[in-house]
């Protein structure tokens, strides 16, 4: 029995065969052992000194085993692979955003807004100045043709994200 305390967890895990993952889930464990009888505070590890009860650090490692290698019914594999995958995916969107194949939707909604917002402008020019002139158009008219406009310039002034 190795009553020599480890003096990491990477020297504890390649001593010991129990992954890494699971010596640092283990460590932050509310209930594991600590101090002289586990992990103490200055990083030592404590593996085979038993506790007051005759309790190791690797007898309790190996009795939660189930618990710090699982999360719901899935082990801490399936969740690295999750977490990986996930990771690749961000990574992905955020390399197409920098390439300018995928626009953001805050990006979209800018651009509409400037796009309604030139349209508001040239309609006001061509519709209320030189329609009515062009036209011949009587004060009644223009009051007709002038309600239509403000219509549509209620909707294209309207913000994008209220649109329907």
């Amino acid at each position: 029995m190795n009553i020599q305390p480890y003096q990491n967890l990477t020297q504890c895990s390649n001593a010991t065969g129990v992954p890494f993952d699971v010596l640092i889930l283990a460590k932050n464990h509310k209930d594991s052992p600590k101090g002289l009888y586990g992990f103490s505070d200055g990083g030592r590890i404590y593996w085979n000194v038993p506790n007051e009860s005759g309790i190791t650090l690797e007898k309790w490692v190996n009795t939660h085993l189930e618990e710090l290698t699982s999360v719901d019914g899935e082990d801490l594999q399936y969740w690295k692979l999750r977490r990986e995958r996930a990771n690749a995916l961000k990574a992905e969107i955020d390399l197409e955003e920098k390439k300018g194949s995928i626009v953001s939707r805050q990006t979209v909604k800018e651009l509409l807004d400037r796009i309604a917002t030139a349209q508001v402008s040239l309609f006001n020019g061509k519709l209320r100045q030189e329609l009515p002139a062009r036209f011949n158009l009587t004060p009644e008219q223009i009051q007709v043709l002038d309600g239509m406009i403000t219509e549509v310039f209620t909707v294209l002034q309207k913000p994008v994200d209220q649109w329907k």
